[in-house]
């Protein structure tokens, strides 16, 4: 990648409106760029943050301080830095250029679908990051009034590349952790108005009720059906204890056709009644 201060301008110029970068889950709050040259946006003070650092380095090396250990992140490697870790920049390479994006966890979901070991993760830079790197710092000028629509969605394809690659690699059970269960998880909590079946669910993920019912019980050790049941049930109970709503507008609600099936379903699993269940909860 062709890397120059006229490059490092046209990062450090993206002004970004958090709103329009907003998503369910993340808000882009910023990028910038660092050089050996102008190393302005590097904090070299112990500090924290409520959001995510991503690191890019793309040439050179620089040297983190987390909590009380040493990491140097070199050419080719990306570095994330979790929420309320402290951390410092301890020192570079003479030469270095290096991207910074800051992504907020709006939801507090783990957006990057792991809990990191030792609260950051580092690997080598996902196939196309450095091209829409480049695509960014040349799109003011392709672009004209549309470029900061351009730039912020561009932004977001990044976010999503880098959280893909991570949780595909994320270890869970001793095993490699197939994204797609991780976004399938999601859809399922997400979407509680929704009595999913298993073809609901493989048509989401793209696979066969086989293939997904074969990952689910992989990786969750439960059966697909079973996992979806578990989350309807508790959120059913959590709305049973937390609010006054009626039964009939929580069995709705959560997707269900009927107070009737509502209760069918609930005594099949809890072997008490939704009506018994709130009495003994509430004391």
């Amino acid at each position: 990648m062709h890397m120059n201060h006229s490059m490092l301008e046209k990062i450090n110029k993206i002004n970004i409106n958090p709103e329009r970068v907003m998503e369910r889950d993340i808000s882009v709050l910023w990028i910038t760029a660092a050089t050996g040259e102008n190393k302005n946006t590097l904090t070299f003070r112990n500090h924290n943050h409520t959001f995510y650092e991503i690191h890019i380095i793309l040439d050179g090396e620089v040297t983190y301080g987390i909590q009380d250990e040493t990491v140097k992140v070199g050419a080719g490697r990306l570095f994330i830095i979790e929420p309320r870790l402290t951390h410092r920049v301890i020192g570079h390479s003479e030469s270095f250029f290096k991207i910074t994006i800051a992504v907020e966890d709006i939801a507090q979901t783990e957006f990057f679908g792991r809990t990191f070991d030792g609260g950051r993760h580092m690997m080598t830079i996902p196939k196309g990051i450095e091209n829409s790197i480049n695509f960014l710092a040349e799109t003011r000028k392709s672009y004209g009034k549309y470029a900061d629509a351009i730039i912020e969605s561009r932004l977001r394809e990044i976010v999503y590349m880098i959280a893909d690659t991570v949780s595909v690699g994320a270890v869970r059970h001793g095993e490699e952790y197939d994204a797609r269960i991780f976004r399938a998880k999601k859809y399922i909590e997400d979407n509680p108005s929704c009595f999913f079946t298993c073809a609901d669910i493989a048509i989401f993920c793209r696979l066969s009720e086989k293939q997904v019912s074969r990952l689910f019980l992989k990786h969750e050790g439960v059966s697909l059906l079973s996992y979806i049941h578990a989350q309807k049930l508790a959120l059913a109970k959590r709305m049973l204890c937390e609010s006054d709503d009626p039964q009939e507008s929580i069995a709705f609600s959560l997707g269900f056709s009927s107070v009737h099936y509502f209760n069918k379903f609930f005594l099949k699993h809890e072997a008490i009644s939704p009506g018994e269940y709130r009495k003994r909860s509430n004391g």
